[in-house]
C-alpha cells in the first residue's frame, strides 16, 4: 500500500519509506487557469538526461529543426552572442533571459524564455512570444536507464475539456528522445568520463549538482554553498 493523491491531472504516488507527516506534492502553478494537452512517453534514458536537456539553453537549434522558435531565429539570423541568467531557488533553479542587473532585482513576470527545474523531477518551459505557451514535464524513473516523460502543454484556444489526452508523441519530444536515447548508450558504456563541459553547460551542470545533493539528503544543508546567481554568455 502506497499513499497516493489525485491532483492537477495526475495521480501522485509516494513510493519511498513511509512517513507520518507526508505533505501533498507541490501543486502545478496556474493549472486551473489553462486548458492542456497531456501525454506520456517512455524513454530509454536516465531521468536526469531529460532534466539536463531541457535546461540546456543552446540545444534547440541542433536538436529541434523546424519545430522550435530558437531554431528559426538562428537559422535565418545566424548565431549571435546572448546572455542568460541562472538563479537558485528553494527547490531547484530557474534560467531566463533577458538578464537582470543584480540578484536583488526580482525576476520579471513576463520574459522572453524561462526554464525552471523543481525537485524532484519537474521542468517548466515558458514562452511569451509570439504567444504565451507553457510546457510542463515530469521525468519519472522507471528502471535502469529508463524513464517516462509525463507532459502537459497549454492549448491556445480556451475551449473543450480542461485536460485533453493525446496518444501521439509530439515531434519536438520525439527529437529530444532521439538525442537522449542515443547519448544514454554512450553513458551506459563509458560512464561520464568522456564529457567535456563548456560555459554553455553551466545550467545543466547546476541541475545535476542539485539532484545529487537531494539524492544524498543534503539539499537543505548544502544548497547555500551553490552560487545564487550567475550570468552566462553563449552563442545561439
Amino acid at each position: 500500500m502506497y499513499p497516493c493523491v489525485e491532483q492537477d491531472g495526475y495521480v501522485w504516488v509516494w513510493m519511498s519509506k513511509p512517513v507520518s507527516d507526508l505533505a501533498l506534492p507541490p501543486p502545478i502553478p496556474d493549472f486551473a487557469l489553462y486548458r492542456w494537452h497531456q501525454g506520456s512517453i517512455p524513454m530509454q534514458c536516465d531521468a536526469i538526461r531529460g532534466i539536463e536537456n531541457n535546461l540546456d539553453w543552446c540545444h534547440p537549434y541542433f536538436t529541434h529543426p523546424w519545430t522550435h522558435g530558437q531554431f528559426f531565429v538562428t537559422r535565418f539570423r545566424g548565431f549571435q552572442e546572448q546572455s542568460y541568467e541562472m538563479r537558485l531557488t528553494d527547490r531547484g533553479l530557474v534560467v531566463f533571459t533577458p538578464v537582470t542587473a543584480s540578484e536583488e532585482e526580482p525576476i520579471p513576470e513576463r520574459l522572453g524564455v524561462k526554464l525552471s527545474f523543481e525537485l524532484p523531477d519537474r521542468i517548466r518551459v515558458e514562452f511569451w512570444k509570439p504567444f504565451h505557451l507553457i510546457v510542463l514535464m515530469h521525468f519519472v524513473p522507471t528502471g535502469p536507464h529508463m524513464c517516462r516523460l509525463e507532459w502537459l502543454v497549454t492549448r491556445l484556444l480556451p475551449i473543450g475539456p480542461h485536460v485533453q489526452w493525446s496518444n501521439k508523441e509530439p515531434r519536438i519530444f520525439a527529437q529530444d528522445r532521439c538525442i537522449l536515447e542515443s547519448a544514454q548508450r554512450w553513458y551506459a558504456q563509458e560512464g561520464s568520463d568522456f564529457e567535456r563541459s563548456v560555459e554553455a553547460d553551466a545550467s545543466t551542470l547546476l541541475a545535476r549538482r542539485i539532484v545529487e545533493l537531494a539524492a544524498d539528503g543534503l539539499w537543505e544543508e548544502k544548497r547555500f554553498s551553490l552560487p545564487r546567481r550567475r550570468v552566462v554568455t553563449v552563442w545561439v
